[in-house]
């Protein structure tokens, strides 16, 4: 045979067998199915007619770039989380660079990002990449309908207090967004330091000292917190701690979020409307809604008394932020309290949406 035949019939097997590796590939690839299951929102459009669409089924969105490091790192992750829960919940994702209108629609300030939505309500946040087994969780939690559970530990005077005696295992506390928590654990025969990374709190004790941690929950989400603990010769153990944020929806009807134009026609159109402002004597002195009772958080449970006689009218609580006052609606619903309007932004958004205030 000649040389130039041999080198022809050469090239068209080398071609033929390119060909059948394609096919293999093509066969055996995973489909659509199986791995790439988040489904892209380009607009607000779309993100409308999903929401609108969705009922109470779970929805999860990431916000992603692809010149984010991290973003890159966690995708394969929640294409993983998106393939064992797709029976829970629907998954979608957002390139913020692509779609910047639905990224400041949800006030997204830091990538990567992942909400999760319930009946057209912002029901979890997630901040950051964070280890699996925390979307796992979050998504189990809200998909079941437990987005309304009892936090832990206790109100008082304005703070939640939760203490933790045992927490030689992984723990999961659950708290309220705009709460301030304190952590407390109990005494050991350790030296023992306890952080929450995310938001830049620590605190630590030495053997036989009682060790606490506080911080204020202003976004819901998740937020990791770290105990280490001096094991003797076995080194450091680290006993991680998952702390859910969740809104604050009470099981009654006798609480109700309002926006700064809600507040005003309630207001204007309320004659016996009681409005609560629980904060500081200086905050308050510096400007207030006209007409306002005014009782710091800290003393509203002791002098509950003052308004008790209001607990069948319309109560509107407000803070700064929408903040402290999801504590002070909470004391005001454990006194039977039964009409009470939140003012979600508080005051700072009631001026800024340019409404006035008293001196």
């Amino acid at each position: 045979m000649k040389p130039a035949k041999k080198k022809k019939l050469l090239l068209l097997g080398i071609a033929l067998s390119a060909v059948v590796v394609f096919q293999l590939i093509q066969f055996t690839a995973p489909t659509k199915t199986e791995y790439g299951i988040m489904k892209p929102l380009g607009s607000m459009e779309e993100l409308r007619s999903v929401s609108e669409t969705s009922g109470d089924r779970l929805l999860v969105i990431y916000f992603y770039a692809d010149w984010c490091g991290p973003c890159r790192a966690l995708s394969p992750v929640l294409e993983d989380v998106a393939v064992k829960m797709k029976s829970s919940a629907d998954f979608f994702k957002v390139n913020v660079d692509k779609s910047a209108e639905i990224a400041h629609h949800y006030n997204v300030r830091g990538i990567p990002y992942v909400i999760m939505k319930s009946n057209q309500n912002v029901v979890h946040t997630i901040e950051g990449k964070q280890r699996e087994s925390l979307y796992l969780d979050a998504i189990e939690k809200f998909a079941s309908g437990q987005n309304s559970s009892d936090p832990d530990g206790e109100i008082i005077n304005g703070i939640r207090y939760i203490s933790i005696e045992n927490y030689s295992e992984p723990l999961r506390l659950n708290v309220y967004r705009g709460e301030t928590v304190v952590l407390s654990f109990g005494e050991k025969q350790s030296v023992r330091s306890v952080s929450a990374p995310l938001l830049g709190v620590d605190s630590k004790a030495d053997m036989g000292e009682v060790m606490s941690l506080s911080f204020t929950a202003r976004e819901t989400g998740v937020i990791p917190v770290e105990i280490r603990e001096r094991a003797g010769e076995e080194g450091e153990k680290v006993i991680p701690l998952t702390v859910l944020v969740s809104p604050f929806r009470p099981s009654v009807n006798a609480f109700k979020n309002v926006t700064p134009a809600e507040s005003r026609m309630l207001i204007d159109e309320s004659e016996d409307v009681i409005i609560l402002d629980i904060r500081t004597v200086q905050e308050f002195r510096s400007g207030h809604l006209k007409n306002s009772t005014h009782i710091p958080l800290n003393e509203l449970q002791n002098r509950i008394d003052e308004i008790q006689q209001y607990k069948d009218q319309k109560i509107l609580v407000y803070c700064r932020s929408g903040n402290r006052s999801i504590a002070g609606s909470q004391i005001l619903l454990s006194n039977g309290f039964n009409q009470i309007y939140h003012l979600s932004t508080g005051i700072n958004g009631w001026i800024r949406d340019g409404f006035e205030i008293g001196r």
